[in-house]
């Protein structure tokens, strides 16, 4: 199954500049590129890498994937909160896992969103634990898949969280400073750990009840469970996240990634998506 999108140069430029100065992508994918003759112009045509192109040339990314990236499963619909040709944001609920672990599994997010698409590839870019609510981003393409992996590891995606806490915190603002490491007697859990790695989470009280907290946080660092383990550290555990000693609700535990914004890193224009 073919696939493609089309890109209208803004000056001059040639493709090998677009792709590894605009674009940031790696020289090993530009290479890629170039073999596969990916990139070509209105009459189908291959255009040179290193020839400088006029403002206006219009060019068209080709890729090629025979099977989609994970088994389509079209049970449930995502809400979808943004989508164009090079990604979509689409809302996964609480107890959908994030991706398959097994090769016959059905039932998680991300085959969800594959069964919305016309495109074989659909990679997720962040990822989120079962039972947590939010948004998750998922690339149409490589290329797309490149930059966004590169934006989100120099933390140019901006992830915002809601939670609700056991007690009352009674800081309104501050930041958690605390390393996290693996908790050696459970094979899942995490805990504060002078021997772990470096974690900060900033944190902003939104509103209060007579037992709970609710609070908006930002990622300064992104390990597992982070969140979880931070709040858990200082006393005030997810309403209803065992896992970290919370009382039990018979409910998801109250932690969603309400927001996501970046620059699209192909348009340039500003991205949000808030519930």
């Amino acid at each position: 199954m073919n696939y493609s999108f089309t890109y209208t140069l803004t000056e001059e430029r040639s493709i090998a500049q677009l792709l590894k100065e605009d674009w940031v992508i790696g020289k090993k994918r530009v290479h890629e590129l170039r073999m596969e003759q990916a990139v070509r112009n209105d009459e189908g045509e291959p255009l040179s890498f290193d020839e400088t192109l006029p403002k206006g040339q219009v060019l068209h990314f080709h890729f090629t994937q025979e099977q989609p990236s994970y088994t389509p499963d079209s049970s449930e619909w995502p809400t979808v909160g943004y989508e164009d040709e090079h990604f979509i944001i689409a809302w996964k609920e609480p107890h959908w896992k994030t991706h398959p672990n097994e090769p016959d599994e059905l039932g998680t997010f991300i085959q969800y969103v594959q069964a919305l698409l016309l495109t074989p590839y659909a990679e997720h870019v962040n990822r989120l634990d079962e039972e947590t609510a939010g948004w998750i981003i998922v690339a149409k393409h490589p290329l797309a898949k490149a930059q966004l992996d590169r934006m989100l590891e120099t933390r140019a995606i901006d992830r915002a969280y809601e939670a609700t806490v056991e007690g009352k915190m009674l800081r309104r603002r501050g930041v958690i400073r605390a390393a996290i490491g693996r908790d050696r007697h459970h094979a899942t859990r995490r805990v504060v750990s002078s021997s772990g790695q470096r974690a900060s989470t900033r944190y902003k009280v939104i509103r209060q009840t007579n037992d709970t907290t609710t609070v908006h946080l930002e990622l300064i660092t992104g390990r597992t469970h982070q969140i979880r383990v931070h709040l858990h550290s200082i006393g005030h555990p997810i309403v209803g996240d065992t896992l970290y000693d919370a009382e039990p609700t018979g409910e998801p535990y109250a932690l969603t990634a309400y927001r996501v914004s970046f620059q699209h890193p192909i348009t340039n224009e500003a991205i949000e998506c808030i519930r």
